[in-house]
């Protein structure tokens, strides 16, 4: 399953290895979000999604529904 971190990556034009550069990761760490291995703490998320020139609702946050009333 691809994950939206991966989609915004490629869409983007970055190498794993570049992205994991810009924030300070290790190319295995950041495998390890792109591949749903693991979620990264909010500060990380929130250079992730700069990096890629999105946001963290859009690379992790769910599809929000309307309560029924």
């Amino acid at each position: 399953m691809e994950t939206k971190l991966k989609t915004a990556r490629v869409k983007a034009g970055i190498s794993q290895e570049a992205i994991a550069r810009k924030v300070g990761l290790t190319v295995p760490g950041y495998r390890n979000y792109e591949h749903g291995k693991r979620i990264p703490r909010a500060d990380m998320a929130a250079n992730l999604a700069n990096v890629l020139g999105t946001t963290v609702e859009t690379l992790w946050g769910g599809n929000p529904t309307r309560a029924s009333t």
